[in-house]
């Protein structure tokens, strides 16, 4: 159903395969819903959805707001540190633009983060 996501690990000659998906049904309003992931004043919305994973989030910079006062077609530069709960694995700091988009046939949102840790070293 979806395709593995591959990143190439700069100075490195081995390929980092790395993936998460998950699907659920939840008894929120979808603009509710769509807003906690968005909202660029108050990230902790986003971090109370996932307490035991989300330490840390904020919305770096906003590079497009949303069409019409809505979120639809907003893209912004997040932050976040993560923390798995198993004592072996790290804390994880990742950088990731995170892009919304509405169907308006059928009125669902589909929420993508895109990493960008793996394509430039600096961040």
């Amino acid at each position: 159903m979806f395709p593995s996501m591959i990143s190439w690990k700069i100075g490195s000659n081995k390929l980092r395969y790395e993936a998460s998906r998950a699907s659920s049904v939840v008894i929120i309003n979808s603009i509710t819903l769509v807003d906690a992931f968005l909202d660029v004043v108050c990230q902790d919305k986003w971090m109370e959805l996932f307490p035991s994973s989300i330490t840390h989030a904020k919305a770096l910079q906003v590079i497009t707001s949303g069409v019409n006062e809505t979120p639809n077609a907003s893209l912004q530069l997040m932050y976040a540190e993560l923390q798995m709960l198993s004592p072996f694995v790290p804390t994880r700091e990742i950088h990731f633009l995170r892009y919304c988009a509405r169907n308006s046939a059928d009125g669902s949102w589909a929420i993508v983060d895109f990493p960008l840790d793996s394509f430039h070293e600096t961040f």
